[in-house]
Order: C-alpha cells, then structure tokens, then sequence
C-alpha cells in the first residue's frame, strides 16, 4: 500500500505540475486570445477605414468620369466649330479666287478697250495733221482725251491696286 501511495503521491505530483503547466499555457492563450481580439479589432477599423476610403474613391472615379464626359463633349464641339470654320473658309477662298479672276478679267477687257482707243487716237492724229488752226483746234481735243485716258488710266492703276490687295487677302486666308 505504501508503494502505491508513494505512486499516487509521484503521480499526483507530476498531475499538479501537469496542471500547473496547463494553467500557465491557458495563461497564455488567453493572453494570446486577448492580443488577437485587440488585434481583429484594429483589423476592424482599419476595414472601416479601408471602407471610407474606398468609398471616397469611387466618388472621386466617378467624377473624373464625368469631367472626362464633359470634356470630351467639349473637344467634340469644338471639332465640329473647327470642321465649319474650315467649310466657311474654303467657301470664301472659293469666293475670293472668283472675285479676283472676275477682277483680272476686267482689267484685262480694260487694257484692250484702252489699247485700242490709244490706237485709234493715233491714226485719227496721223490722219488730221492739218493747218494751226486746225491742229489748235485738235490740240484741245487731243487734251480732252489725254485727261480721260490719265483718268482712265488712274481708274485702271486703282482696279490693279485692288486685284493685288484681294490677292494679299487671298493668300492670307490661304494661309490660315
């Protein structure tokens, strides 16, 4: 009997210390326990968080959607004034380089015309050269046709000026 109560004795010795290690390890874990709650609650907030800022940056997304939408419906309207500008440009080109041939057609039919009286004049002087008085009197013919030649002449000289001009204008639209 003694030898048993010493076995109990030994073996409620190493349950005690078994006990005692299971209580400290219990220790443990609840102190491990205790860290991984503190821990899942600053997980918590961190998701919360995390939420907010989620949130916040699908609201951000959003509007830089709508401020691309916006933008991109004004770089499409300002294609469209672009693309009319152009059609408006190329119509008065269209109009401009008529108005210039029409112009150099009339200079050129005012040329001739003037060409052609200046002939005649010529002949009509060669033919009349007669007596002083005469040529008195055709002197003072000669001048009124003189002044309506320099006039037309200065006519001619203002239509050349304007042909160039429309021409300068011409090629600066040209340009843009």
């Amino acid at each position: 009997l003694e030898q048993r109560n010493v076995t109990y004795e030994k073996k409620n010795e190493e349950l005690g210390k078994n006990i005692e290690d299971l209580e400290l390890k219990n220790e443990d874990l609840e102190l491990k326990n205790e860290d991984l709650e503190l821990k899942n609650e600053d997980l918590e907030l961190k998701n919360e968080d995390l939420d907010r800022t989620n949130a916040d940056l699908i609201v951000a997304l959003e509007e830089s959607r709508d401020t691309v939408r916006e933008k991109d419906l004004e770089i499409e309207n300002l294609n469209d004034e672009i693309f009319k500008v152009q059609e408006e440009n190329v119509r008065a080109s269209q109009d401009h380089d008529q108005s210039i041939l029409a112009l150099e057609t009339e200079k050129e039919d005012l040329m001739s015309s003037f060409n052609e009286r200046e002939s005649k004049l010529i002949e009509e002087i060669e033919e009349r050269m007669v007596s002083k008085e005469e040529h008195d009197k055709m002197r003072g013919r000669v001048a009124v046709l003189m002044a309506t030649l320099k006039a037309e002449q200065a006519v001619t000289k203002e239509r050349a000026k304007q042909v160039n001009e429309v021409r300068i204008g011409r090629d600066s639209l040209n340009f843009l």
